[in-house]
């Protein structure tokens, strides 16, 4: 496995864990109160930003993908509600590590 398939997969297992906290902590529900938007965590963030710097815009979104896939399948599994592409975007920028400048947020947003 090469090194952005681990990268995937990190964003994956972490997409099931998140899916089991929202099961715990806040009754399966996958967004933020009061918003549509999901925030993936800030490990997810770090692995998103990482992947765009080190492999591109492609590779960066195959993160996220990895991250809404392990996601949606635990909570398939729990019989909660999913996490859509659309609250990933919007819930994005709160994930991504401060070192992310405008142009990073806003390429790694134009790409979901």
């Amino acid at each position: 496995m090469n090194a952005i398939n681990d990268v995937i997969d990190q964003a994956r297992k972490a997409g099931r864990f998140a899916a089991g906290q929202s099961k715990s902590l806040s009754g399966g529900t996958s967004v933020i109160r009061g918003t549509n938007a999901h925030h993936p965590g800030d490990d997810v963030g770090i692995l998103v930003l990482d992947a765009y710097r080190d492999h591109g815009r492609h590779q960066a979104v195959e993160v996220v993908n990895g991250y809404q896939d392990g996601y949606n399948a635990r909570a398939a599994e729990l019989g909660t509600d999913r996490v859509d592409r659309d609250q990933i975007k919007k819930g994005i920028g709160l994930a991504l590590p401060p070192r992310t400048t405008d142009v990073e947020e806003d390429a790694l947003r134009g790409a979901l």
